[in-house]
Protein backbone atom coordinates (compact mmCIF):
# COMPACT_ATOMS: atom_id res chain seq x y z
CA UNK A 1 0.00 0.00 0.00
CA UNK A 2 1.08 3.57 -0.57
CA UNK A 3 2.29 5.44 2.52
CA UNK A 4 0.00 8.12 3.92
CA UNK A 5 1.10 11.64 3.09
CA UNK A 6 0.36 15.08 4.39
CA UNK A 7 -2.40 16.89 2.54
CA UNK A 8 -0.92 19.00 -0.24
CA UNK A 9 -2.01 22.28 1.33
CA UNK A 10 -0.17 21.52 4.58
CA UNK A 11 3.06 20.73 2.76
CA UNK A 12 2.72 23.77 0.51
CA UNK A 13 2.03 26.04 3.48
CA UNK A 14 4.99 24.72 5.46
CA UNK A 15 7.26 24.94 2.43
CA UNK A 16 6.20 28.50 1.65
CA UNK A 17 6.84 29.48 5.28
CA UNK A 18 10.32 27.95 5.12
CA UNK A 19 10.99 29.74 1.83
CA UNK A 20 9.78 33.07 3.19
CA UNK A 21 11.96 32.74 6.30
CA UNK A 22 15.00 31.87 4.20
CA UNK A 23 14.31 34.81 1.89
CA UNK A 24 13.95 37.14 4.87
CA UNK A 25 17.30 36.05 6.31
CA UNK A 26 18.98 36.47 2.94
CA UNK A 27 17.43 39.92 2.52
CA UNK A 28 18.62 41.00 5.98
CA UNK A 29 22.18 39.81 5.32
CA UNK A 30 22.26 41.46 1.90
CA UNK A 31 20.97 44.76 3.23
CA UNK A 32 23.38 44.67 6.17
CA UNK A 33 26.31 44.13 3.82
CA UNK A 34 25.10 46.89 1.49
CA UNK A 35 24.60 49.34 4.36
CA UNK A 36 28.04 48.56 5.75
CA UNK A 37 29.56 49.16 2.32
CA UNK A 38 27.75 52.50 2.09
CA UNK A 39 28.80 53.54 5.58
CA UNK A 40 32.44 52.71 4.87
CA UNK A 41 32.48 54.52 1.54
CA UNK A 42 32.40 58.26 0.79
CA UNK A 43 28.98 57.94 -0.91
CA UNK A 44 26.26 60.39 0.14
CA UNK A 45 23.67 59.50 2.75
CA UNK A 46 21.00 59.53 0.04
CA UNK A 47 22.24 56.12 -1.09
CA UNK A 48 21.62 54.75 2.40
CA UNK A 49 18.09 56.17 2.32
CA UNK A 50 17.48 54.39 -0.99
CA UNK A 51 18.75 51.12 0.48
CA UNK A 52 16.50 51.48 3.51
CA UNK A 53 13.52 52.16 1.26
CA UNK A 54 14.08 48.74 -0.31
CA UNK A 55 13.36 47.03 3.02
CA UNK A 56 9.99 45.36 2.78
CA UNK A 57 8.21 42.70 4.79
CA UNK A 58 8.61 39.16 3.44
CA UNK A 59 6.37 38.34 0.49
CA UNK A 60 3.08 36.54 0.94
CA UNK A 61 2.85 32.84 0.15
CA UNK A 62 0.97 33.47 -3.10
CA UNK A 63 3.85 35.71 -4.29
CA UNK A 64 6.36 33.04 -3.26
CA UNK A 65 4.56 30.38 -5.27
CA UNK A 66 5.00 32.46 -8.45
CA UNK A 67 8.68 33.30 -7.93
CA UNK A 68 11.24 30.78 -9.32
CA UNK A 69 13.71 31.57 -6.53
CA UNK A 70 11.16 30.60 -3.88
CA UNK A 71 9.93 27.63 -5.91
CA UNK A 72 13.41 26.10 -5.64
CA UNK A 73 13.48 26.63 -1.85
CA UNK A 74 9.97 25.20 -1.55
CA UNK A 75 10.96 22.12 -3.55
CA UNK A 76 13.96 21.61 -1.28
CA UNK A 77 11.75 21.93 1.81
CA UNK A 78 9.23 19.42 0.46
CA UNK A 79 12.04 17.00 -0.43
CA UNK A 80 13.38 17.33 3.11
CA UNK A 81 9.94 16.68 4.59
CA UNK A 82 9.46 13.65 2.38
CA UNK A 83 12.84 12.29 3.44
CA UNK A 84 12.03 12.81 7.12
CA UNK A 85 8.68 11.07 6.73
CA UNK A 86 10.29 8.12 4.95
CA UNK A 87 12.93 7.80 7.69
CA UNK A 88 10.36 7.89 10.50
CA UNK A 89 8.28 5.09 8.93
CA UNK A 90 11.17 2.61 8.81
Amino acid sequence: TAPARFPNYAVARLASTVAAKAATKLLILTLAAAMLAVLLSPMPAAVLVVLLSLCRPPPCSSCCSRCPRYRYARRAAVAGLTGMLADSRR
